[in-house]
């Protein structure tokens, strides 16, 4: 991977969140942003804090037994999780918080917007990484070929799905009046494919950053 010498570096502690249907690559999307905030030209520092990891190892017993029989985590739960997650990292001054994965609800949007206002961030940068069916089926397929409970865990993702799109309806709209908005197509046509750094140039300028000396292959 190779970057030019801009220096991607926000003035004060920055929010980016991501969301969007399971298997769209919004985990790759945080890496390949960590890569670019990390190099020693750029004096970045990024913090992932993933919905998924946190609840994974997270020390509940009541999340604990929802992964454990492919449950839903009630809402409640995650959303004390991820208040303690966030407001300990935006607390440790990284220059950018990369959260992936949350919200997933209105009622999360708008906790975790109102939150961060306390912060003192009143409009943090949103990538929706939309997504489609036969998307998410296509690469569903490739994710399960090694997996030994196959059926639960497709069970599971498909229950996402459904609850994303029924979240949509009403969290979205509220995510692109209350935040900078970035809209990407996990997967156009190739030749309007977006490559991440062209991604993350729309979100220095969404947070009043001029970036005119990147470059990225891969």
């Amino acid at each position: 991977m190779e970057m030019g010498t801009q220096r991607l570096k926000p003035k004060k502690s920055s929010v980016v969140l991501f969301v969007g249907p399971p298997l769209v690559g919004k985990d790759e999307m945080v890496k390949h942003l960590s890569d670019v905030m990390t190099r020693d030209d750029v004096k970045g520092t990024v913090r992932h804090v993933s919905l998924e990891s946190v609840l994974r190892w997270s020390p509940d017993p009541l999340v604990e037994k929802c992964l454990g029989e492919h449950l839903p985590v009630p809402q409640e739960v995650v959303t004390a999780i991820m208040a303690g997650e966030i407001n300990m990292s935006i607390g440790s001054g990284v220059y950018l918080t990369a959260i992936n994965g949350y919200p997933r609800t209105l009622e999360q949007a708008e906790n975790l917007i109102a939150m961060l206002q306390e912060h003192k961030i009143l409009y943090p940068v949103c990538v929706h990484m939309a997504g489609t069916y036969d998307l998410l089926t296509k690469r569903l397929q490739k994710h399960l070929s090694s997996k030994k409970n196959a059926v639960a865990v497709f069970d599971e993702v498909m229950s996402r799905w459904d609850e994303y799109r029924v979240a949509c309806e009403t969290m979205i709209p509220y995510l692109r009046k209350r935040t900078r908005f970035v809209e990407v197509n996990p997967e156009p046509p190739e030749e309007r494919k977006q490559k991440p750094i062209s991604v993350f140039a729309e979100m220095w300028a969404l947070m009043g950053h001029h970036v005119t000396e990147l470059s990225y292959s891969a």
